[in-house]
């Protein structure tokens, strides 16, 4: 036998013998005369777990074991946690000498410094900012493409394809929409007034009206910045264009 199971050993016949001095027949009892748990003084006889010096002092008091024997006791608890402890460590040594033989690829023993060298900070916040990105950019796709619920005819999404920049409004008034298929414009253009456009096919809705992207930049009117006029309403890219014309 180890001197470290005869440390063991030793206390848990003490505690044996402490749980017989209660004069009790069952061990449940004998667990509320010490001033412990049924568990805990279980775990204590199997030797799977050591009680605390304070615990220890409290059993020895309740079957009345003199103070001036307390010492002797106490001794023998110390002995046994200095053994529990350098197992421990033995265990300890021989575990980190299997990780370092055997090696990550081998998957046995692993550190976990080197799991969290594989899970590093910077790594993290690098995917995190690539999954922020991503959703920005398809939130700002969903506003800048039209709502399939607006009432427009189906059709291709925005392109560069329009070269004009800018148009004047050529009827007395013209409608402006922040969607195609509103009821109700958000103002209206008069004629003579200038027109910023946005680099968009031209668009039919429900209602048969071909319907030209305009400049919209007060988010009180559009929270996409974009607008829609009927283009009949509108002389694309006139060579006075830059010229006399109010500003939308």
């Amino acid at each position: 036998m180890s001197e470290e199971s005869g440390s063991t050993d030793r206390l848990e016949q003490v505690i044996r013998r402490l749980a017989e001095k209660t004069g009790k027949s069952t061990q449940e009892a004998q667990a509320a005369s010490l001033g412990v748990s049924d568990t805990a003084l279980s775990k204590y006889l199997s030797g799977d777990q050591i009680p605390r010096e304070r615990t220890f002092v409290k059993m020895l008091t309740s079957v009345k074991i003199p103070t001036d024997e307390h010492l002797k006791y106490l001794a023998i608890l110390k002995s046994a946690k200095a053994a529990t402890g350098s197992e421990a460590s033995r265990e300890s040594g021989r575990f980190a000498r299997v990780s370092l033989e055997d090696g990550p690829s081998r998957g046995v023993g692993r550190s976990k410094q080197g799991v969290m060298r594989r899970m590093s900070p910077m790594s993290i916040y690098v995917k995190i900012g690539v999954v922020v990105v991503c959703m920005v950019c398809g939130l700002v796709a969903w506003l800048l493409l039209p709502s399939s619920e607006s009432g427009a005819t189906p059709s291709a999404a925005p392109t560069l394809a329009t070269s004009a920049r800018c148009a004047l409004v050529n009827a007395p008034s013209s409608p402006v929409f922040a969607e195609i298929g509103d009821l109700s414009p958000v103002k209206f253009k008069n004629s003579g007034d200038q027109v910023r456009l946005v680099p968009s096919e031209p668009r039919t809705g429900a209602d048969g009206v071909v319907y030209q992207a305009v400049a919209l930049p007060d988010p009180r009117d559009s929270s996409t910045g974009i607008g829609w006029m009927p283009k009949a309403d509108l002389t694309l890219d006139p060579p006075r264009c830059a010229g006399p014309g109010k500003r939308s």
